[in-house]
């Protein structure tokens, strides 16, 4: 069962979201690609996220949805490899190693299902991050998990879901990626 890929981008981002709208349309792919205005700092654009995803939720009732950053790029289907509703609420990959203790969670690739739980734990994230609007996305995200605890039924999405186009090849080597992320922040972020 597909769903919709959801993503946004500002206005300082647009060439750098092209690739991702290309792949997802020679993929066939359904998805909702935003324009944003810029933010005046890259953590402020990635604390956005959890607004975007509860505004697309509502917008898309009832419908699977698939966060992945603008400047990612999609080299195959990924819906096979995502479970539905009946099975989970909220899937993520976490990155683990020597200096991520416990699990890095990443929210570059993450699964919504049409869920309350799902729902809860996307309003959870927005609530926690007004409290600390810079703080970056995705560990913030992390504490929203934590909160909600056995409350959410997750999915641990293979790297191949969220593959860092350098350091997350030569951690996984042989594992072909489904969704590929390049971090254009690495260079936008100081700009």
């Amino acid at each position: 069962m597909s769903g919709i890929i959801i993503s946004f981008y500002t206005d300082s981002y647009s060439e750098v979201s092209v690739p991702l709208r290309e792949s997802l349309i020679a993929a066939g792919l359904s998805f909702s690609l935003r324009r944003v205005p810029d933010f005046p700092s890259w953590n402020q654009a990635c604390a956005y996220k959890p607004w975007f995803i509860a505004a697309q939720m509502h917008a898309f009732p009832g419908r699977r949805l698939l966060w992945i950053d603008a400047d990612a790029v999609v080299h195959a289907d990924p819906w096979p490899a995502m479970l539905g509703p009946d099975e989970v609420d909220f899937g993520f990959h976490s990155r683990v190693g020597p200096r991520r203790e416990g699990g890095e969670v990443l929210s570059g690739t993450l699964l919504l299902n049409p869920t309350p739980a799902a729902r809860e734990l996307v309003d959870l994230w927005c609530a926690q991050q007004s409290k600390t609007p810079t703080k970056w996305d995705q560990k913030v995200l992390a504490l929203a998990m934590r909160k909600m605890g056995d409350r959410v039924r997750y999915q641990a999405l293979p790297a191949s879901m969220c593959m860092i186009f350098d350091s997350m090849r030569h951690e996984n080597p042989g594992v072909e990626p489904v969704i590929e992320h390049f971090q254009a922040s690495r260079q936008m972020r100081n700009r």
